[in-house]
């Protein structure tokens, strides 16, 4: 198959071509004018970064940032799934997304490879959720409309870790911080650290910021 074939083929099929590429196939795939050929080398992804290679990072990097959403989803999913079958020799490649050097798109991603699955090791969610401090602040519409689905999920997944980083965010003086913490703050976190809740709560309530206080007090 050529890259012009696998234009309109459902994500199953780009997924399927993206196992199939051979490394020296990457590199052409990736500048295609088909975007669901960059998108299986976003998939590719899953299966090469896990091999420690440093090479393919600067394709990583470049699809993160494809003018074509679908090309970035793809991407961010080949990362996350790469991150659960070799964390250590992954992470490295991602934690420069979480910094405040990196753009509302590269913080997006960041938001969604944080969203670990439960099969994750617990390190390893620690070290992203711990990480998530800036994207979460970015004021940027493209993260801000992504925030709610990273903290709704590690409320239900790994509700006590988050419940103590949202603690500490409540209470810094960062307005948009303390609006992403609302994100994290449902029912299934509220089961899951019955204790810390309410104090999460309280201390957005006393925020000095208007619109979060107002918030605040609807919870």
């Amino acid at each position: 198959m050529n890259p012009q074939e696998l234009a309109g083929r459902p994500v199953q099929e780009q997924r399927a071509a993206g196992r199939r590429l051979s490394q020296a196939d990457l590199g052409e795939w990736a500048v295609a004018p088909v975007p669901e050929a960059r998108s299986a080398v976003g998939y590719a992804m899953a299966n090469v970064l896990p091999d420690g290679d440093p090479a393919p990072w600067d394709l990583v990097h470049r699809l993160v940032n494809d003018d074509d959403w679908t090309v970035r989803e793809a991407a961010t999913f080949g990362v996350r799934d790469a991150l659960i079958a070799a964390y250590p020799v992954v992470v490295p490649g991602v934690r420069a997304w979480a910094g405040s050097t990196a753009n509302d798109r590269e913080h997006r991603a960041f938001l969604v490879v944080a969203r670990q699955p439960s099969r994750q090791r617990p390190d390893a969610v620690a070290e992203l959720t711990r990480m998530l401090r800036v994207p979460l602040s970015d004021p940027a519409p493209y993260v801000r409309k992504n925030v709610p689905f990273c903290l709704r999920y590690l409320a239900r997944t790994h509700g006590r870790l988050l419940a103590g980083h949202l603690r500490a965010w409540a209470a810094e003086p960062d307005e948009w911080l303390q609006r992403a913490c609302f994100g994290g703050l449902t029912d299934a976190l509220a089961e899951a650290a019955p204790e810390a809740y309410p104090g999460i709560v309280a201390t957005l309530r006393a925020s000095e910021f208007r619109w979060v206080r107002a918030k605040a007090a609807t919870v």
